[in-house]
């Protein structure tokens, strides 16, 4: 996790924590455990050439997890991979 990261969820938590919180306070948190209830289906697809859809790797799996840890739309990621 970024220090970015854990420096906005630390403060989250610390105004949570001092009841002087606002609605962006809100901690968002995402799961990303596809891969323990669908397997490798689980990854997602990817529309290749010809209009095929090839299923994701492990690869392409994380650096969506990592893309979206990126965004700085979660505070949380829960992985099971």
């Amino acid at each position: 996790m970024s220090a970015k990261i854990c420096d906005r969820l630390a403060g989250k938590l610390s105004r949570i924590k001092s009841g002087d919180y606002t609605p962006t306070d809100f901690i968002i948190a995402d799961a990303k455990d596809a891969d323990m209830g669908g397997g490798i289906s689980g990854l997602g697809f990817t529309t290749g050439e010809g209009g095929i859809e090839e299923a994701n790797t492990a690869t392409d799996y994380r650096a969506s997890v990592i893309d979206m840890m990126d965004s700085d739309l979660v505070d949380i990621m829960l992985t099971s991979m």
